[in-house]
């Protein structure tokens, strides 16, 4: 938020800060913290051995119960799904121990977050998962999941094998929490979980799967390890992910199922070191995009305390760093779900849906063998013929038909092309002489799309390689600019190989280029350039690159010679050809979005599409094709990358209209990338028309011709998330913290940022109702001084609270609305 302001003119900006004070486990808060399971980012939270801090009379449950407030209040930020006990929750498994460690699993209870624990050797007797019930098997048992709906089930009367199934990344994963020594029964019946579950991927905890680790990290399967690896594991492909305590040093290793895939193995247990583990837990971050799963291991109970009060055992203990404790699994997600659950390939995208308006040229692989004709399936006529360089032999001399293809592309053939550059060989595909394509300028935008896919090693040995380009130079055309032996239109690769377009805009007398970045090689990617009539924007996968040109780039520059699919040329010279496989290709004569791209037409469609930005007097106005009830806009100042977020307003009459503060209309101009999102469509970007506007400061020119930049008055205060000193604990003495962040930009002379408590009940402490605090809450006042103006100054904001061990507390939620205050005297 900005104001101009005169001397002595302050704002105000106001933090409530929501302190939730857990007192009793039957008094908490119900209330589950939300999580996403339709995002592609989700974690699982694994609880290693935590005998050590339940032993008898000995023993600290506070590192504990640290690590399962920091699931439930980080569920949301972390999107944890579930959480998994390792076992070894006691060191005995006496009565009291078992009670203490119920008490403190009760804290997932409340937060809602699901979870599984099992036993290990120190929690129950010797034998196997028959044996008769116990203290572990009455607060750990069966009944403790009842109301939880991600149980499934357990083995027995009194449950030490269990199993879990919750949806997460819009799929179900199992978890399979086994006894620390399963009998032959148990696992028969973890296999009859299975069976039931053929498609859902499966993680394995237990107790005991690994021994302790070599002087390289790496573990070797334990007795028990090797008995659930045999006669499990390796036999159900489902198995992915498999995890367990016991041992130490901590460890990892890597085994092949019986169907040729990887399985992970791991090993936790950080009960040996300062504090029997303080508290350690570990997260796998599953990133279904990016199939990987990042493992951090890290103790939230350290993490909580003033950074000052560590002593140096804390400090390295902090986080674990090696190589066994962070690290990523490499998984390909997608893979795993069509083995486990096989999907036939998607039909082939119509050619009439592919014909948008303004489509010039379509070409779509088809058929089999060798090309002779491709058709434009547009239907205006730019067909392509091959033509073969002198001196070609063998696959240099065709252009094949392959049934390899990319997922999203609409035909499931495409394009190899062989390519040979020292030598000067191979074959492309060209247009006629007189074909339409050949003598059109795209004075009113374009889009150009195509598939492709180059091989592994790719590319520097051939360097420059064409995808798609025009016949002529820059020198056809009288350009004498650049260099002018460039050709006319070339989307190229380079040796690294980046993607290129390169072009002679009509209004230019330089060649004007779009980069994207270096290509994954052996594998399909969509790549679209498209032009507005002004601006030209390069992406890839339907995501928008960071070097498109900002200037305004007019049509295309041509000598109305034949295009070229599969090739550019050099002084009129192809000196290769592309060497690997394209798929669809597509031209149209105007600029589309994203959300109508080829990669992008099996999708549903939006119900409204922004088609065009303009600048407006001192508003931006969003032309909407389509039916769309809301529009949320962003600006970003194209040469500063300044975002000015315009909020949202009402879609009327195919149009939205987002005003502009006097500092957002003196930042815009013409060309400013502007992101819309109509309803809960997908974003969208366009450049803003804004005529001659330019970006700002703008120079003002007084009678007598001196020229100076100007700088309104500004004092802007933002903060950042709410600060939350988390849950205070009834009968500890703790001195508890919260932080926010607070963003200072002021152009005054002098300012001051300053924290108060405005009200009139308990002035400067937490209040819960009719009752307050003892101590009162630390941090208020002023917190920064400036002598100067200043941009962008992130300042961090502590409160400190302190709570006695004697310190009767209220059940709910002691807060308290402060005042952040910016002043000037001097603006």
């Amino acid at each position: 938020m900005t104001r101009f302001v005169r001397a002595g003119v302050a704002m105000g900006f106001v933090l409530a800060l929501l302190v939730a004070a857990v007192v009793r486990a039957s008094d908490a808060p119900t209330g589950a913290p939300s999580f996403d399971a339709k995002s592609n980012r989700f974690t699982l939270a694994v609880i290693p051995d935590t005998q050590y801090l339940f032993d008898n009379e000995a023993g600290d449950s506070e590192p504990v119960t640290d690590a399962l407030k920091w699931m439930v209040d980080n569920r949301a930020d972390q999107n944890i799904a579930f959480a998994a006990g390792l076992g070894d929750v006691t060191q005995d498994g006496l009565e009291n121990e078992v009670a203490r460690a119920d008490d403190a699993f009760k804290i997932l209870d409340r937060g809602k977050l699901p979870y599984s624990v099992l036993a290990g050797n120190h929690d129950i007797p010797g034998s196997n998962d028959n044996r008769p019930a116990t203290p572990y098997s009455k607060y750990f048992g069966p009944a403790r999941y009842a109301n939880d709906p991600t149980f499934v089930g357990a083995y027995g009367t009194n449950g030490y094998d269990t199993a879990h199934k919750f949806t997460a990344a819009g799929r179900e994963w199992l978890v399979l929490s086994m006894d620390w020594v399963s009998s032959d029964q148990g696992i028969a019946w973890a296999q009859s979980i299975l069976d039931a579950n053929k498609k859902v991927p499966t993680i394995l905890t237990t107790h005991d799967l690994l021994g302790g680790a070599n002087a390289s990290g790496v573990s070797s399967l334990s007795g028990n390890g090797n008995n659930l690896w045999t006669k499990l594991v390796k036999k159900n492909d489902q198995i992915i992910l498999g995890i367990g305590g016991h041992n130490w040093p901590v460890g990892r290793t890597t085994m092949t199922n019986d169907f040729g895939h990887t399985v992970y193995l791991n090993l936790a247990d950080y009960q040996d070191m300062y504090y029997g583990g303080a508290g350690i837990i570990r997260t796998y971050a599953f990133d279904i995009d990016r199939n990987t799963i990042d493992v951090s291991t890290f103790s939230p109970w350290i993490q909580n305390q003033p950074e000052s009060d560590r002593n140096a055992y804390e400090r390295e203990m902090l986080e674990k760093t090696g190589p066994e404790s962070r690290f990523n699994l490499s998984v390909d997600f997608k893979a795993l779900a069509q083995r486990l659950d096989p999907k036939p390939a998607p039909t082939e995208v119509a050619t009439d849906a592919l014909k948008v308006p303004g489509t010039v040229a379509l070409w779509r692989p088809s058929g089999t063998g060798n090309v002779t004709k491709l058709d434009d399936l547009s239907g205006n006529g730019n067909d392509l013929t091959p033509a073969t360089l002198n001196g070609s032999t063998g696959e240099q001399t065709q252009v094949s038909l392959q049934d390899d293809h990319g997922d999203t592309q609409p035909s499931a053939k495409s394009l190899k092309f062989t390519s040979n550059k020292s030598q000067h060989r191979g074959t492309y595909l060209r247009t006629a002489d007189n074909a339409p394509l050949n003598a059109n300028q795209f004075k009113s935008g374009y889009t150009i799309e195509a598939y492709i896919k180059v091989p592994a090693g790719c590319c520097s040995g051939h360097d420059w390689m064409g995808i798609l380009g025009q016949q002529g130079t820059g020198a056809d055309i009288g350009r004498t600019q650049s260099d002018p032996g460039e050709g006319t239109i070339e989307l190229a690769l380079s040796g690294g190989p980046e993607l290129q377009w390169a072009v002679w805009p009509t209004n230019r007398g330089d060649i004007t280029t779009a980069w994207g970045h270096s290509m994954a090689t052996n594998r399909w990617t969509h790549i679209a350039v498209t032009n507005d009539g002004r601006y030209t924007d390069l992406y890839i996968d339907g995501a928008l690159m960071g070097r498109n040109p900002m200037v305004p780039a007019i049509g295309l520059g041509n000598s109305g010679k034949y295009w070229m699919l599969g090739a550019i040329d050099y002084a009129n010279v192809v000196e290769q050809t592309f060497d690997g496989l394209i798929g669809d290709v597509r031209i149209v004569d105007h600029a589309l979005p994203a959300s109508q791209f080829m990669n992008a037409a099996r999708a549903p469609k939006p119900a409204a599409t922004p088609t065009r930005v303009d600048l407006v007097n001192k508003t931006v106005e969003v032309a909407v094709d389509g039916t769309a009830t809301s529009a949320r806009a962003e600006v970003i100042e194209g040469h500063t990358g300044e975002r000015y977020k315009l909020g949202s307003v009402a879609v009327s009459s195919g149009k939205a209209t987002f005003a502009l503060s006097d500092v957002q209309y003196a930042g815009v101009g013409d060309g400013a990338r502007v992101e819309i999102t109509l309803d809960n469509g997908p974003l969208t970007t366009l450049h803003l028309r804004a005529g001659d506007k330019q970006f700002q400061p703008t120079l003002q020119t007084p009678a007598d011709a001196n020229t100076g930049g100007t700088v309104p008055a500004v004092l802007s205060l933002t903060l950042g998330n709410a600060a939350s000193f988390g849950a205070f604990i009834p009968g500890v003495a703790k001195e508890y913290s919260a932080t926010t962040v607070a963003n200072v930009v002021s152009t005054a002379a002098d300012a001051a940022l300053t924290v108060a408590d405005p009200s009139t009940d308990h002035t400067g402490y937490l209040v819960n109702g009719t009752f307050a605090l003892a101590s009162p809450i630390q941090g208020l006042g002023t917190i920064k001084s400036y002598s100067g103006p200043v941009s962008n100054d992130a300042v961090p904001v502590t409160f400190k609270q302190a709570v006695g061990a004697n310190e009767a507390l209220r059940t709910g939620a002691y807060s308290k609305t402060l005042t952040f205050t910016l002043s000037t005297t001097n603006p």
